[in-house]
């Protein structure tokens, strides 16, 4: 696995698996690393400092795939990926009232068709028998695995309150009590990010690490506390018979 310490190593690894994030999406000096093959370094890191060779994982919202190549990279036993690879209803439904949480890459997906990205993701991963696809909504592929089954968790799916609760619920249940959830979208001021930290600031005593550059965020699963209230809605709301 490629060390830290080594900078120049860490920026050849990363090109390696997002050639594209080195191409000039906006101006910079030269010389200069563009912005997003600073973020992928960023989120790198977290990646090589919690996620274990040999661990069982799942990436919960994978669209393109760029971010399971990292989570791959760190060389797990299990990955699963879970997306629906089409537009969730609640996606368009809330961006009409909140207009500034447009997910860009969600609309470049439907331009580029969700079934074209399903297919390259699919065919990007074909030879890793560790990578299993999982398509369908989020909440329910949860019921597919199995329980206290997994050592971590990597949610970045929907960045609304509610669906961002409804996430780290459901998917809660499948990691170990020594286990990790981690996720994206952790900030202040962004406004893909600002429910998204409500929820994790509510549900967890601690966040153990936050990357301001990537947005990343990591906690220990004994650190979730989720009220009770909010366990009897997300099990009548969502449970099967519920």
């Amino acid at each position: 696995m490629t060390k830290r310490n080594n900078p120049q190593k860490t920026i050849e690894f990363v090109k390696k698996l997002t050639p594209e994030s080195f191409a000039a999406h906006l101006p910079h000096r030269p010389g200069e690393l563009p912005d997003a093959a600073k973020w992928w370094i960023s989120r790198w890191g977290m990646y090589e400092k919690y996620f274990q060779e040999g661990d069982r994982g799942l990436e919960v919202g994978t669209a393109e795939g760029r971010n399971a190549r990292f989570l791959l990279a760190t060389k797990p036993k299990e990955l699963g990926l879970v997306d629906l690879w089409n537009t969730n209803p609640d996606y368009e439904n809330y961006k009409i009232h909140k207009p500034e949480m447009i997910d860009n890459l969600v609309e470049r997906m439907k331009i580029k068709g969700w079934d074209t990205v399903y297919e390259g993701v699919k065919n990007y991963f074909a030879s890793r028998p560790e990578i299993t696809l999982y398509r369908g909504y989020s909440t329910d592929v949860s019921s597919q695995f199995e329980d206290e089954a997994y050592d971590w968790v990597y949610i970045d799916a929907a960045h609304d309150y509610e669906g961002a609760m409804a996430d780290i619920i459901a998917y809660s249940t499948k990691i170990k009590p020594d286990g990790y959830i981690a996720g994206h979208n952790y900030s202040p001021t962004e406004a893909s990010g600002v429910e998204v930290k409500e929820v994790v600031d509510l549900l967890f005593k601690e966040v153990i690490y936050v990357d301001e550059v990537s947005t990343n965020w990591i906690a220990h699963k004994r650190d979730l506390d989720i009220p009770p209230y909010m366990k009897e809605l997300w099990r009548t709301k969502h449970q099967p018979n519920g």
